[in-house]
């Protein structure tokens, strides 16, 4: 793959106009992620990534990191993982009407793995509604974490290459938050993919890199201030094109804004506007995120409406061909 350094400017975008590049070490895509278009120019918001100026996704220009490392027994930790597991349930939810072959709600018979299950929590809130549930994940601890509460028969370690086995049976493959951490999401979806049925479904959820947010903040999108851990971000057209090129087909998007319950966004979010303010004083960035809820409320009940502005989470799906190929 072809690469550029950059230096104290980004190369000519397809304008020709010079952007400041970021101070840390930076390496410039040959393509996007997404598309694979190489008109590829430094992100109005953060000159830490590179926007496609075909499909809009974003990519990470600042060199890899371990983010925020495996799992760790934390109760702090273990609740927010149980609270988000209600949300992707609800995204699911959402989700599964639009999508052919599929029942309309989740019930029994239905066959679903989630690729990156952590501890469990979201296949045993599956398994408890009658769904044939099982996870993947790449965690020993996590998966030993699941063993104990009951889940050693279905949840497991490994990663999305061996999810498939030799005879692909499941209806649904999930994989909740995931395609941002990789460079190469396509080859992501592809392995992942292997593990569905012919005309089964992927179904998952990403930062959304159309947000309304990301727009209205600029430069204090949290998205913006993990570019180690996040490396690309799709939004409608990109994840259209992402699906197309794993060759999957029938791709399907939703735009969701998180749920104002979801504390943890808020409080990211908090944090990004106390940094603004010179302070990190937890009383003060819980001050922040409180009054934060009110706007985010608001955003909550236009964003599932015709016409509301775009959320930060994106609910994607695709279909994997009936001729069982995804090539």
């Amino acid at each position: 793959m072809r690469t550029e350094t950059v230096g104290s400017t980004r190369p000519e975008s397809a304008a020709g106009s010079p952007s400041r590049a970021s101070s840390k070490a930076s390496t410039w895509p040959a393509a996007c992620p997404a598309c694979r278009d190489e008109n590829l120019a430094f992100c109005p918001g953060s000159p830490d990534f590179a926007s496609c100026e075909r499909c809009g996704t974003l990519a990470s220009l600042v060199p890899k990191g371990k983010g925020q490392g495996g799992y760790t027994q934390d109760p702090f930790v273990d609740r927010n993982a149980r609270r988000r597991s209600a949300l992707q349930t609800g995204h699911l939810e959402d989700l599964i009407p639009y999508l052919p072959g599929l029942p309309r709600r989740l019930e029994r018979g239905l066959r679903v793995l989630e690729v990156g299950c952590g501890r469990g929590f979201f296949v045993e809130r599956l398994v408890d509604r009658g769904v044939d549930a099982h996870g993947i994940d790449l965690s020993e601890p996590a998966i030993a974490a699941a063993a104990e509460r009951g889940l050693g028969d279905r949840c497991r370690v490994g990663d999305a290459r061996e999810a498939g086995g030799s005879e692909p049976s499941f209806d649904l493959v999930c994989a909740f938050e995931m395609l941002q951490h990789f460079e190469q999401p396509e080859s992501f979806l592809r392995a992942a993919a292997s593990a569905i049925r012919p005309g089964g479904w992927i179904i998952g959820t990403t930062p959304n890199a159309d947000s309304h947010w990301r727009e209205r903040l600029g430069a204090g999108w949290h998205g913006y201030a993990i570019p180690q851990p996040h490396r690309t971000y799709v939004g409608h057209a990109g994840f259209r094109e992402l699906g197309r090129r794993a060759g999957l087909e029938t791709p399907v998007t939703l735009s969701r804004t998180e749920r104002t319950r979801d504390w943890l966004l808020l409080r990211n979010r908090a944090t990004v506007l106390a940094d603004h303010l010179g302070t990190r004083n937890r009383i003060v960035r819980t001050g922040l995120a409180g009054l934060l809820a009110v706007p985010q409320a608001a955003a909550e009940r236009r964003s599932n409406r015709a016409g509301g502005p775009a959320g930060d989470t994106l609910v994607f799906a695709a279909r994997r061909p009936r001729n069982g190929s995804n090539r």
